[in-house]
């Protein structure tokens, strides 16, 4: 599937789950973005990237807001919790068509939904789209060490740890592994 060969449609990139649905992320999205970003607890989680305490909702949005993207290329979306509940952003990047291969991202920002599978199925949804209907062969993706968690759910999606970057990530203060993971297609599909 090339680029061109990709509705524009916003039904075509709305995919739905049992408990959550991944639809395009609009502009009211971004405060729920916004108060994520300036939440210590969520951005310790993110990699201890925290933005400035006196960030300003513009400044959000012109710098660490989820870019609009180009579908088949990069493109982003908003976790809903069934029935209307914003809980995240997940998305794709950095596609590499030649090869096959495309890095993904997810945060959920809301703290009542961590531990419960929400970014797990979420995550799961986003790669079947990927494997099937944007023809990849990889997906890929990193965290870092002291994250847990994430390295859980998503071996539990299918990942596996490729590599490990010592000293990559500094958190706090500390020091921690970029934990490298990846996916191949026949993989995904031996789990379906």
């Amino acid at each position: 599937m090339t680029r061109s060969d990709i509705p524009t449609d916003a039904a075509w990139h709305t995919l739905h789950g049992d408990r959550v649905v991944l639809r395009p992320t609009v502009d009211t999205d971004y405060r729920h973005g916004y108060r994520w970003e300036l939440d210590a607890e969520v951005q310790y989680w993110a990699q201890g990237e925290y933005a400035p305490p006196n960030l300003t909702f513009a400044q959000y949005k012109a710098h660490y807001a989820p870019p609009v993207g180009k579908p088949g290329e990069a493109d982003h979306f908003t976790i809903v919790a069934r029935p209307e509940t914003v809980i995240g952003f997940i998305g794709y990047f950095n596609a590499d068509r030649r090869v096959g291969k495309v890095e993904v991202g997810i945060g959920i920002g809301e703290k009542a939904y961590w531990g419960k599978g929400y970014g797990r199925e979420a995550m799961r949804l986003l790669l079947a789209y990927l494997f099937t209907e944007g023809s990849f062969q990889r997906v890929e993706l990193d965290t870092w060490s002291g994250n847990t968690r994430a390295i859980r759910s998503y071996m539990a999606c299918g990942f596996q740890i490729e590599g490990r970057l010592r000293r990559a990530e500094r958190v706090e203060g500390t020091y921690y592994e970029t934990i490298i993971m990846g996916l191949l297609r026949e993989e995904w599909q031996a789990r379906q």
